[in-house]
């Protein structure tokens, strides 16, 4: 009798062991995950879990903004100091030679015209300015520190104060160029207040000249208004300031003008700035809006050269200030220093200004996608290379025409991104449609997206190998470190890491590709699972929304670890691996087998 001869089912095999991160698209490729929590690809081509963030002790005090700046202390040089803006108080954060974290009040009661809001720390020519509040620091001397703007207010006639009566007089007369009056006609005046004795209400003897000029310097262009005619006020430059602080010499030739009944008011101002940035040995800025008589503006200005105080000087040299009118229209949204030049953004401009002196300046506008509005703080560059979040997603820019990045996380629509770089890696923190933040990282190398947690950042500081970010708290904010270094002071731990982390990564759908009745007859995940650690694997059958649990591992000292799953016949399936502390993912093999097609779920 002839026996038909068997014929045994067809095997075969399929091995991810380079992993690509997180990958949202309908049809990811092998190696992506359609979603994950606290995943990093530090160890590529493995996956593996983040590094333990530091959590930074800085005391009682609300932290409202972080910024890293070179920093002379105790006549030491530090670099890469981390400064800290705490309501009235700025502190900086230095490593000593010990290792350990010390600080130090750069100044204890910083007159600020906002309190407890957060501020914008621009470094340039060993000085830190901050914005809005106009107001700097000499990173070289902390004792020259002050306002940008200065203004006085000379009231002239009867003045009845505590520190005693006085007839005052404001008197514009001839001088030269170092202030002595002449009686000639000259080139210069001097600007004074005079005081007399108050008799009835009446102006009496002469008593002296009083101090107003201190915070003027020479060359300072200065707005004077208040005169009774009108030809006196206008823009001067200063040519010299009294050493008592006495007078000011102003260019000009006038007749001797004694005021009386009025205010003289001289000011040294500094625009309003929507986004400020240091290029050049200068600060540039931009504004969109209306002014204080209600003019549109929408402009962008450079102060004078090394000099942020004066944004108001033209003297027709390479020194001078500059400003210009921007044709397009929109609100700024960002600005950055690239490649040693400004650019500002509109969402759908860019701006570049070229040239290296006020005459030479060149500002061009290009049609392209800028930063989005409410994500200014996600302009970083890394590696040479500019990543900011547009409207339409997150772009790389190297000046040409900006290209995305992102086209792994989907189609989710994400806004108000925070952002920050360290090593080869951009960190950007953004919120969705529902107003949930996740933390994204993207790997400018590898081009490969993971996503972290939901940990509310409000903004980044990169302060030498260490990236620093400010996160929304209960009850004050507080401060991570993404490579794990914390606070050290007195050889005791005033900070700390965080716990052993929590963490997991979803496969999309696994399907066959066979046209043939096949099934997966076992799958093999290979980890490496070190002492401590704990992981464990769910499945997930023809998206039914069930997670079942298939293995629970504890870390082992062989770091190796094998687990082997039976999965039940299906159409498709998806993978969950879970686990709290160090974890690395080396492999996922599929074994898969014909079968007979009987009892098939279609």
């Amino acid at each position: 009798m002839r026996v038909a001869a068997l014929k045994e089912n067809k095997r075969s095999k399929a091995t991810v062991s380079s992993f690509t991160g997180l990958d949202k698209r309908p049809n990811p490729g092998a190696g992506g995950f359609s979603d994950m929590q606290n995943m990093s690809g530090k160890y590529a081509p493995k996956m593996s879990v983040r590094d333990r963030r530091g959590i930074m002790n800085f005391g009682e005090e609300n932290i409202y903004s972080l910024s890293s700046a070179d920093l002379c202390l105790d006549d030491i040089i530090y670099q890469n100091v981390l400064i800290a803006v705490m309501g009235r108080t700025i502190r900086a954060y230095y490593y000593t030679d010990e290792g350990s974290l010390e600080f130090k009040s750069v100044l204890g009661s910083v007159v600020f015209e906002t309190y407890n809001t957060e501020k914008e720390c621009i470094i340039s020519g060993g000085y830190a300015y901050f914005f809005p509040d106009k107001f700097y620091v000499n990173t070289m001397d902390l004792t020259d520190s002050g306002k940008l703007e200065r203004t006085v207010q000379l009231e002239t006639g009867p003045i009845y104060s505590e520190v005693g009566d006085g007839y005052y007089e404001v008197v514009l007369e001839p001088c030269d160029l170092d202030g002595n009056p002449v009686e000639e006609e000259t080139s210069y005046m001097r600007l004074m207040r005079k005081k007399y004795a108050l008799v009835n209400g009446e102006k009496g003897d002469f008593i002296g000249y009083m101090a107003y000029a201190d915070g003027f310097s020479d060359l300072d262009t200065v707005t004077i208004s208040g005169f009774s005619l009108d030809a006196l006020n206008g823009d001067y430059s200063i040519q010299k300031v009294d050493v008592l602080n006495t007078f000011i010499v102003l260019p000009g030739s006038k007749e001797v003008m004694q005021t009386g009944g009025i205010t003289v008011t001289v000011a040294r101002w500094v625009p309003d700035m929507d986004y400020v940035v240091a290029a050049g040995n200068r600060l540039w800025g931009c504004r969109y809006g209306v002014d204080a008589d209600g003019n549109p503006i929408n402009e962008i200005y450079a102060s004078a050269l090394g000099d942020p105080k004066n944004w108001n000087r033209f003297l027709g040299v390479s020194t001078d200030s500059w400003r210009a009118s921007v044709g397009s229209s929109g609100m700024f949204t960002g600005a950055v220093c690239y490649d040693g030049k400004p650019i500002f953004f509109k969402e759908n401009t860019i701006i570049k200004i070229y040239g290296d002196y006020p005459a030479e300046f060149t500002m061009t506008e290009h049609a392209l996608r800028g930063i989005e509005n409410g994500s200014a703080k996600s302009a970083v560059v890394v590696n040479d290379v500019l990543y900011y979040k547009s409207s339409n997603g997150v772009v790389r820019y190297d000046g040409g025409v900006p290209s995305n990045v992102d086209t792994a996380l989907g189609k989710t629509r994400w806004r108000n991104a925070v952002a920050g770089g360290v090593d080869d890696r951009y960190f950007i923190s953004m919120e969705d449609a529902d107003g949930q933040r996740s933390l994204l990282v993207y790997d400018t190398v590898k081009r490969h997206w993971h996503r972290e947690d939901n940990v509310p950042v409000k903004g980044f500081c990169r302060c030498g190998n260490e990236l620093y970010m400010l996160c929304a708290g209960t009850e004050k904010n507080q401060v991570y470190t993404v490579c794990g270094s914390y606070n050290r002071q007195d050889g005791e731990d005033s900070g700390s890491l965080e716990e052993p982390v929590s963490w997991y990564c979803e496969t999309p759908e696994l399907e066959y590709d066979s046209p043939d009745h096949v099934y997966a007859s076992m799958l093999q995940v290979r980890l490496e699972l070190p002492l401590g650690s704990r992981v464990q694997i769910d499945v997930e059958y023809d998206s039914d929304g069930i997670w079942r649990r298939q293995r629970v591992i504890e870390g082992r000292k062989k770091r190796g670890v094998e687990i082997p799953l039976r999965p039940r016949r299906c159409d498709h399936f998806r993978i969950r691996i879970s686990g709290r502390g160090e974890a690395s993912i080396c492999s996922i093999t599929k074994h898969t087998e014909e079968c007979s097609g009987k009892g098939w779920r279609l």
